[in-house]
Order: C-alpha cells, then structure tokens, then sequence
C-alpha cells in the first residue's frame, strides 16, 4: 500500500458551505461563497424563497438567527439570508450523491443538484447541494 500525499487529500474531499432554509439543510461549495454578515434590515429574498420552498414557521420567541450569505454568480453577487447554523465543513467525496440525470431534468426545484451525507455534531443528517449559478440573480 503506497502513503497518502497531499494530492489524494485534495481529490477525495470537498469544502461546502452548511446552512439551514425552510427548516431545512442545505450546502454551497465553499468555492462559491464570497462573504456571510449579519442580517441588518437588508431586502435580499431568502434562500427558501428562491428554492420555492415555504417559509417555515418558528415559535415567535424563538426566531433562528438569519445571516446574508454572499455567493458567486455569473451576473454578480448573489445574497440571499439564511438560517443558524453556517457552518464550513470538509467531507469525504464519497458522502456526495449526485442527482440522477432523469431526477434532475424532471426537478423543478431551481439549484438542486444533489446530496451529501454529513455528520453534524448532533448525528447525522442529509444536505441538499445546491448551485447558485442556476438562481435568479437578484442584485442586493
């Protein structure tokens, strides 16, 4: 069995970006993430707006924290808020799970392009990946 080189690493990882968005978990490749800052009264539509996903319902005392999350766009910057916990990870390549090529052409979900197991510090939990390349671009 020959050693393990910083190059083996490299390919059988990847970086994403965690988040939560209508109650539930998604990741961005890290590579697309230009910036994250606290909310402060901004317009930008949330994440589950533009995955048509409905707003969840949180208890009014327990609202989740929101941060803008900056992402890279073809036509600019993209933001859009997301919930508590953001959180970057590594994770082994194999926990990714592309979408079926037929799953993906019948999907309306716009962005959805598979999933990736990942082991939180609570247990384990399944991610939604998503490419903000194939967003709206909304310019905030």
């Amino acid at each position: 069995m020959r050693p393990l080189v910083e190059t083996d690493v490299v390919a059988t990882v990847i970086d994403l970006v965690f988040f939560s968005t209508g109650g539930l978990v998604c990741a961005v490749e890290s590579a697309k993430v230009q910036g994250l800052r606290k909310i402060e009264e901004s317009p930008a539509p949330s994440m589950a707006t533009l995955l048509h996903f409905p707003e969840r319902a949180e208890p009014a005392n327990h609202p989740p924290r929101q941060w803008l999350l900056r992402l890279a766009h073809p036509n600019g910057t993209l933001t859009v808020r997301v919930d508590d916990p953001v959180l970057h990870e590594r994770i082994p390549a194999t926990a990714l799970y592309p979408l079926p090529p037929l799953l993906e052409a019948r999907l309306v979900l716009p962005g959805v392009r598979g999933l990736a197991r990942w082991r939180k510090p609570d247990g384990e939990t399944l991610a939604i990946i998503l490419d903000p390349n194939a967003f709206k671009w909304v310019c905030m």
